[in-house]
C-alpha cells in the first residue's frame, strides 16, 4: 500500500470593496505575479493570523482603508491550482463598512486603482479574480479554478 502524500494549501484573503455593482480593483505592477492585470485587495495569510484579520491588514496596506473584522462577511471561497503548481485556498469577503477613501496605497506594486462595474470588468483582470467577483456578486459561495 502506498503512503498518501498530504499537500499544503497556501491561504489567501481577498477583500471586495463594493458600491452597488462596482468593485474596487488595483492593477498589479512590479510584483512578479500577474503584473499588468487587475485584481482585488488581497494577500497571503501570515502565520498565527486569521483570514479576516489578514483581509483587514491587506485593505490597510493596499488601499489605505480601515476595516474591522466584524465589518466583513464571507462571500466566496475558492480552491485553485496556481500557475506555479501551488494549491491555494482563497477566502473572499465583502466589506460592509470601512474608514477612509480607497486609493492606491502601494504605488511601487500597483499602477492604478479604481472602481469598476462588475458587468464590465477590465479585459486585463486576472481570470480567476474575474470569475470569483461575478460568482460572489451572484451569491455563488464556492468555486474551483484550474483543476483539469
Amino acid at each position: 500500500m502506498s503512503k498518501k502524500i498530504r499537500h499544503t494549501n497556501i491561504p489567501e484573503s481577498y477583500v471586495l470593496l463594493r458600491q452597488d455593482t462596482n468593485v474596487f480593483l488595483l492593477q498589479r505592477y512590479n510584483t512578479g505575479f500577474n503584473d499588468g492585470l487587475f485584481g482585488t485587495i488581497a494577500g497571503h495569510v501570515e502565520a498565527k493570523e486569521s483570514f479576516s484579520v489578514a483581509a483587514c491588514r491587506e485593505a490597510f496596506e493596499e488601499a489605505d482603508v480601515i476595516i474591522k473584522p466584524s465589518d466583513l462577511s464571507v462571500c466566496h471561497v475558492t480552491h485553485r491550482l496556481s500557475t506555479d503548481g501551488s494549491e491555494r485556498v482563497g477566502v473572499y469577503f465583502f466589506a460592509h463598512h470601512w474608514e477612509g477613501t480607497p486609493h492606491n496605497a502601494e504605488p511601487s506594486k500597483c499602477d492604478c486603482a479604481g472602481w469598476f462595474d462588475i458587468n464590465n470588468l477590465p479585459e486585463n483582470t486576472i481570470p480567476y479574480i474575474k470569475k470569483t467577483i461575478q460568482d460572489a456578486f451572484s451569491g455563488i459561495i464556492y468555486s474551483e479554478f484550474n483543476w483539469e
